[in-house]
């Protein structure tokens, strides 16, 4: 993982990035599509940050909070201006 994808993605899901990343890859994702994958990680690592919880306390109720819920492709402006470089974390 690049330096600049470590302090894009913020918030307690960042250390997953690596071994994510790799199982994406693994399971024969695009990189059109890993790349999504990775912005929706880093929109739920930061919502996780704005919100003060852990990964441990990420749960049902609490998913309902999140923007864009219950759509499946939530949005995350928020991520959007942590990632000034390329809006795009993961690579």
């Amino acid at each position: 993982m690049s330096k600049g994808s470590r302090e894009c993605l913020r918030g307690p899901l960042a250390p997953y990035v690596p071994g994510f990343r790799d199982e994406l890859s693994q399971f024969g994702y695009s990189k059109s599509a890993a790349k999504r994958q990775l912005q929706l990680m880093a929109c739920l690592s930061a919502w996780l940050e704005d919100e003060n919880l852990e990964v441990f306390e990420l749960a049902t109720p609490r998913v309902g909070r999140l923007p864009g819920a219950p759509s499946t492709t939530p949005t995350c402006s928020r991520r959007e201006r942590s990632c000034p470089s390329s809006g795009i974390c993961g690579e």
